[in-house]
C-alpha cells in the first residue's frame, strides 16, 4: 500500500516521537493479537531491537497516546529507497483493529513526519484480510504490486499455508 505525502501541516494532538518503547508495547500487542491467529510478539525487547537499536538504519517509532499517556497505537519506520526512491517506509503498524480513532492520530503523525522528512510517499504492508488493509485504502493508500513474494514455513500441522493466509499478521518488520 502506498500514498503520496501531502503538504506540511501541524502535528496532531496525541501523536509523538517515541525514542524507546516500554512495557506498554506488550500490553498494546496483546490487545491487537486477540484479533489475529498468528504473529510475532511485539514487546519492548522485540520492538527496541528491531527499531530503536537497529545496527544499520535509523528507524523511529511514533506513538499515539491518550490523556494519561498510555500507548494506544505505535508505528515504526524510516526513510528509504524501497521499490522506488525516497519513501517513508512504515515498517510496523500496531493499532487495535477496533480503534480507528487511534489509527487516525497515528496516520496523521506518520504523514506529518513524512512531510518533515521530505519523502515522496508512504508505503506499508498489512495483510489483505486485515481491516487496516481497507481502512488505509479509504485514506488514500493504493494497492501496488511488487516483485516480492511472501513465503513462510510452518512447523505445526495445525497451521497450514491456507490458514496462515487468512490469519497471520505480518508487517515489513517481519520480512528480513
Amino acid at each position: 500500500l502506498a500514498r503520496s505525502a501531502p503538504a506540511p501541516g501541524p502535528l496532531p494532538a496525541g501523536g509523538e516521537l517515541v525514542l524507546r518503547v516500554d512495557p506498554q508495547a506488550r500490553w498494546l500487542w496483546d490487545r491487537c493479537a486477540s484479533e489475529w491467529g498468528a504473529s510475532a510478539i511485539r514487546d519492548a525487547a522485540h520492538l527496541n531491537w528491531r527499531i530503536a537499536d537497529h545496527p544499520r538504519h535509523r528507524y523511529e517509532s511514533l506513538g499515539a497516546f491518550d490523556s494519561q499517556h498510555v500507548l494506544c497505537g505505535l508505528a515504526g519506520g524510516r526513510r528509504a529507497d524501497f521499490v522506488t526512491q525516497n519513501l517513508g517506509v512504515v515498517l510496523e503498524w500496531l493499532v487495535p483493529p477496533a480503534e480507528s480513532a487511534v489509527g487516525e492520530v497515528l496516520l496523521a503523525t506518520l504523514v506529518q513526519r513524512a512531510r518533515e522528512e521530505g519523502v515522496r510517499a508512504l508505503v506499508t504492508l498489512v495483510p489483505p484480510w486485515s481491516a487496516w488493509f481497507f481502512w488505509l485504502q479509504e485514506r488514500g493508500f493504493l494497492v501496488h504490486s511488487t516483485d516480492y513474494l511472501m513465503a513462510a514455513v510452518t512447523f505445526d500441522p495445525r497451521y497450514d499455508a491456507p490458514w496462515l493466509c487468512g490469519h497471520w499478521w505480518y508487517q515489513l518488520s517481519a520480512t528480513d
